[in-house]
């Protein structure tokens, strides 16, 4: 046992004060960024280790581990929204409520939805932006994916509550599903991070899609390089206890594969985003420590520690702030994509979308640019195309 994984199980058992906790979290964060930068950012030899893999593994240990804790903890520390990925916060004085719902309102306009359309959601967690846009597109037909029965549940039951009969929410194993019917829009937020084969994933999307479909995309970042998540390593606290399996992106890893989606638009999100927002969860969990105490007193254990060092926006890059951090980097930034497929020629096999829309193919000999489309004019959250 490395001195570092003994220090993370004494921190699992003995409850310490934030400071410590912090600190600890800093420096292993530290020690990843040091690792990253010395491997160098190598996203097309990345991509391609990724084909070598399922689309996602292990997914029964990860349901088990992490997406099935019950419905009643997560009424404690979320939001009253239920969104369990990044908030958005406009300003200082900015709420955890009114961060939900800024955050689900630029996914909304980011993924151009419309009331009328045929919408996938990728990986619903617990229904925040599936009931968003049931409620706002009352005409139009919403399927949401659960990764564990508990989701689905809770969702099911929400949606029966407020009367909202255009939503579907089905229990699916990304490894085998196979909707029926084509969407118009397809929607995935921090969703991806848990897949590890996404050439064979966005194949699929892409089938499913209309031809004027778009697949938007919203996935955690890391702006040094790609890597793998590694249950078996002691010192990897984030695949022993959130992603038991699963990869943590780069910022252009969605490139890889634009073969299959042409990106149409992007959007970059500041890490500081979800700092606040797992600060905003670590409050909720205090302020009702007892409560969720409760939840655990017939024997489960719960891990759930959350806390995440400072950083600070410097400087912005076009239309979109993308973070640059301070001597001490938070490693990971909200990275939204909007992409279109496509057309797969005998020549190029599949790559990888975002937000995405059909698009012309580029040419022979073009597989290794980009080149923008028209209006793309923001780096960082993507709509992709066809």
């Amino acid at each position: 046992m490395s001195v570092v994984s003994a220090i993370i199980g004494t921190a699992e058992r003995v409850p310490l004060p934030d400071v410590v906790m912090r600190a600890a979290i800093q420096r292993l964060c530290s020690r990843t960024a040091t690792r990253l930068s010395k491997l160098g950012a190598d996203d097309a030899a990345f991509a391609g280790r990724m084909m070598l893999r399922p689309i996602a593994e292990d997914a029964d240990a990860a349901r088990g581990r992490h997406d099935e804790v019950p419905a009643s903890f997560f009424a404690q520390v979320l939001g009253p929204n239920r969104k369990y990925s990044c908030c958005f916060y406009k300003t200082d004085a900015t709420s955890l409520q009114e961060a939900e719902e800024e955050a689900l309102r630029q996914t909304v306009e980011h993924a151009g939805l419309a009331d009328g359309q045929a919408i996938l959601e990728l990986g619903c967690g617990w229904g925040s932006l599936s009931l968003w846009m049931a409620r706002q597109f009352p005409h139009a037909r919403v399927t949401a994916i659960a990764t564990s029965q508990a989701q689905r549940a809770y969702v099911e039951e929400e949606a029966r509550l407020r009367g909202l009969l255009n939503l579907r929410v089905v229990t699916a194993d990304m490894n085998v599903f196979a909707p029926e019917g084509q969407f118009d829009r397809i929607v995935s937020v921090e969703m991806f991070e848990q897949m590890s084969n996404w050439r064979k994933l966005m194949t699929r999307a892409r089938s499913w899609l209309t031809p004027e479909g778009r697949f938007f995309m919203h996935v955690v970042t890391h702006r040094s390089g790609s890597h793998l998540l590694d249950p078996a390593d002691p010192d990897d606290w984030i695949a022993q206890h959130v992603y038991t399996s699963g990869l943590m992106p780069s910022h252009h890893l969605v490139r890889q594969f634009d073969d299959i989606f042409a990106i149409e638009k992007e959007w970059c999100w500041s890490g500081t985003h979800y700092q606040r927002t797992a600060n905003d969860w670590l409050a909720n969990f205090d302020a009702h420590r007892d409560a969720v105490e409760g939840l655990w007193r017939g024997g489960r254990s719960l891990d759930a520690s959350l806390a995440l060092v400072p950083a600070r926006d410097r400087r912005p890059v076009r239309l979109c702030r993308r973070n640059r951090m301070g001597r001490q980097p938070l490693p990971h930034e909200g990275r939204r994509l909007a992409c279109m497929p496509r057309p797969i020629s005998p020549v190029n096999c599949p790559r990888t979308p975002t937000s995405m829309s059909p698009a012309t193919d580029r040419g022979p000999g073009a597989a290794g640019s980009h080149r923008p489309l028209a209006g793309a004019r923001h780096p960082c959250r993507h709509r992709l195309h066809r």
